[in-house]
């Protein structure tokens, strides 16, 4: 097995650090090849550096707060292992979780691969196999529990991303347009689906996720479900095929106006907010839509045949 770096992205994590480091180290010694663990720091405020270099790990201290897409990507071209899996702080990695989940990245055109991810009571399903939808012009992700095999599956959560390095950096990484997170790992993969390139779901790997504690200590509520509605209509925007994209647009109309007369001020904030960036956001759909390979339609076909949408 080749060599990996189990980088753990860190940003105010003092609370949950030391348990994602812990199972990760019981992770490394079940596995057949060489691993190490390293700590990207995003300018944190709190003891979460710390206290990882007293655990032993190599920490690299970013000086400014980057936010998550450019910290990772900053990260992994400081990485010199063939395969990177790219942890936040709050995940604790299942102990006999690394083999077969790197496994799959031995397989022909395979550039990630995601774990079963449950949540901290290990019983509620925080993300297994993914697949996409247009549904009243709006693209969804629908999440079930696949347990018959490794399976494509639409993305790998940032979160507990396993990934091929050189593959990453060829196709630029995750994209800055959408710091300081949420969305980028869709885009990244959904781009790397279009280009001939799969992403895996491995049910025999599995991550325990305490959710809410990185973006949810940084930033409220609002801002959350703010910066996640932005950010998924800049992946609409870059992304969607001629066909999907014209749904998408065609319902839009009907969406401001219900917002507005339902008062949901971050909707329009948002759409505001991904407009300010469309002049950023076309030139990388032109300069990536020359490398199509998939359409959206085959896309789905490929991941979720029963579909219709």
């Amino acid at each position: 097995m080749n060599p990996v770096d189990l980088m753990v992205l860190s940003c105010d994590s003092v609370s949950t650090l030391e348990e994602c480091i812990l199972a990760a180290r019981k992770a490394c010694s079940e596995y057949q090849g060489r691993s190490r663990i390293r700590v990207w720091d995003d300018n944190s405020s709190d003891e979460s550096p710390n206290l990882a270099e007293r655990m032993g790990c190599n920490v690299v201290r970013a000086p400014q707060r980057r936010g998550f897409p450019r910290s990772a990507n900053e990260a992994i071209q400081g990485s010199d292992a063939p395969w990177i899996l790219l942890m936040n702080a709050d995940v604790l990695l299942g102990e006999d979780s690394l083999d077969p989940l790197l496994s799959c990245l031995n397989q022909d055109r395979v550039l990630a691969a995601s774990p079963l991810s449950l949540l901290r009571d290990t019983k509620t399903l925080d993300m297994g196999r993914c697949t996409g939808r247009m549904e009243r012009g709006w693209f969804r992700l629908h999440q079930d529990l696949w347990d018959r095999g490794t399976t494509g599956t639409l993305y790998a959560s940032g979160g507990y991303m396993a990934i091929r390095r050189d593959i990453f950096l060829s196709l630029g990484g995750f994209d800055p347009i959408f710091s300081p997170g949420y969305w980028e790992d869709v885009d990244f993969c959904y781009r790397a689906w279009k280009r001939g390139w799969r992403t895996l779901f491995q049910p025999l790997s599995s991550v325990l996720h305490c959710k809410g504690q990185t973006f949810n200590v940084l930033y409220p509520k609002a801002t959350l479900d703010e910066l996640k509605a932005r950010n998924r209509f800049l992946f609409m925007w870059m992304n969607l095929s001629r066909p999907f994209l014209l749904q998408h647009l065609s319902w839009l109309p009907w969406k401001l106006a219900k917002a507005a007369v339902m008062r949901k001020k971050g909707f329009l904030r948002a759409f505001y907010g991904a407009g300010m960036l469309l002049s950023a956001a076309l030139p990388r759909r032109s300069r990536e839509s020359s490398h199509w390979q998939l359409n959206d339609r085959e896309i789905r076909n490929l991941l979720d045949p029963g579909s219709r949408t």
